[in-house]
């Protein structure tokens, strides 16, 4: 609901009507908020409409159809290029919010309880189902050893829930939960050492998979590279701040970073040195529905919420008259 409210309203608050294909794994949820924007908060019916769907049986056809001018799609990198394509031909505008492997840097003078706190709700969030979730965590070496073990102690803590409200949450399909497992398999062929997690838990039911945290770990490995989509984190260490900018820099992503300092200098100076959409410091993640959200390099383009959002779903329009 949020992923589509925060396309949806902007685009309705600039006089456009919309069309929602949601994912066919969560389709109910925009069916229900269809419903209520028109029983409940009388919106005219054909304003707000939900198409339900594969992306080839519905999403496409959509993209493609002669009526629609403007395209939002917020999933993967592969699925992003299939919309730019059909978009180009088209001479169609586009925003789009794609993948992520954030780093989230902390420096050696931060609050180590904070940071240690913040760092695991950053990649555990949504199970780690979050486009922006800090997986890669670079790692003073003069805090390193005590930051990891301190990390892997919380994240060993983290309790399962079904619901996800009390503690992690299982993933949201069978792909997913078997792609997390692939991923723990490169790890060990890969070399990485898990200090938590790494495996499947024992439950009575769900696509459970334990958090964990990986040392030992190179910045060209595949788990340091590439977005799992589930709650793990490689930790990684630098020796000062332009290595740290170099190593967060170093991924074809650009979607959000994270730092954690005491030095409000340091902060502003390696916010603006780092490529990506939105960088939090001393929390992770943070901003509003004010706070315009996008991305770098493969991470998309344009943006969503904030004023700036209402700019992509309007056009400029210049009228000269001469009396």
């Amino acid at each position: 609901m949020n992923q589509a409210g925060r396309a949806i309203a902007p685009a309705l608050a600039a006089g456009n009507t919309v069309v929602v294909k949601p994912s066919e794994f969560t389709s109910i949820t925009l069916l229900q908020l269809a419903k209520l924007a028109v029983e409940n908060a009388g919106l005219p019916k054909g304003v707000f409409s939900v198409v339900t769907g594969t992306g080839k049986e519905a999403g496409e056809p959509l993209v493609q159809h002669p009526l629609v001018r403007k395209v939002v799609f917020t999933g993967s990198v592969r699925a992003g290029r299939e919309i730019g394509k059909i978009a180009a031909d088209r001479i169609l505008p586009l925003t789009l919010e794609l993948g992520g492997k954030s780093p989230n840097i902390v420096f050696e003078d931060a609050d180590i309880d904070k940071a240690v706190t913040g760092s695991l709700f950053a990649f555990t969030v949504n199970s780690g189902q979050v486009c922006l979730a800090g997986t890669r965590c670079l790692v003073h070496a003069s805090i390193f050893d005590t930051f990891a073990e301190r990390l892997a102690a919380a994240t060993k803590a983290v309790k399962l829930s079904k619901d996800g409200a009390a503690g992690l949450g299982p993933m949201t399909t069978r792909a997913q939960y078997e792609q997390v497992q692939r991923y723990y398999g490169v790890a060990k062929e890969e070399g990485a050492t898990a200090l938590a997690g790494g495996d499947v838990p024992e439950t009575d039911g769900g696509w459970y998979v334990n958090p964990t945290v990986y040392v030992d770990v190179k910045p060209d490995m595949r788990i340091a590279r590439e977005e799992i989509f589930g709650p793990v984190v490689v930790l990684i260490p630098f020796n000062d701040e332009a290595e740290a900018i170099a190593m967060a820099n170093d991924t074809e992503y650009g979607l959000a970073a994270g730092l954690w300092t005491k030095d409000l200098a340091r902060a502003h100076r390696v916010s603006a040195a780092i490529e990506a959409g939105q960088v939090y410091v001393n929390e992770y993640p943070s901003g509003g529905i004010e706070t315009p959200f996008g991305g770098f390099k493969q991470s998309g383009y344009g943006r969503e919420k904030g004023v700036e959002a209402l700019h992509h779903y309007t056009q400029t329009k210049t009228t000269i008259v001469r009396l």
